[in-house]
């Protein structure tokens, strides 16, 4: 049986870079029951191997989106706590950047995947 998440997590995709400012815009928006980490002392690994202590570390399952259109969460995106669906700027509640993110199968238990992502401020 799976473990029960009680909080959430709002994750947002990275959308077009504006052509006139150069900045980059925020694409989708979901929202996941999750389980949170602040801090710790497990190391991560991101995508090239440089192993890191994570700012914050959260536990997201598949089968636990709240809103928005399922998307496996990636390196370029950014994530909080919390639900924060009509936000622009993520920063102002206290977004961190996605730097590693390990994906579980859980099909031979008959549950859907997780995903344990690590956050770099």
């Amino acid at each position: 049986m799976a473990v029960p998440r009680y909080n959430l997590c709002t994750i947002w995709s990275k959308g077009a870079t504006d052509p006139y400012t150069g900045l980059e815009t925020l694409g989708e928006v979901r929202v996941y029951k999750c389980a949170v980490k602040r801090g710790g002392s497990t190391k991560l690994a991101d995508r090239t191997g440089s192993e890191f202590y994570p700012s914050s570390t959260f536990w997201v399952r598949l089968s636990d989106l709240v809103s928005g259109v399922h998307k496996e969460p990636s390196e370029s995106e950014i994530i909080a706590k919390g639900d924060h669906t009509g936000i622009t700027t993520p920063a102002d509640v206290g977004a961190e950047g996605i730097r590693s993110v390990t994906v579980h199968d859980h099909l031979k238990f008959g549950e859907t995947e997780s995903y344990t992502i690590g956050t770099s401020a």
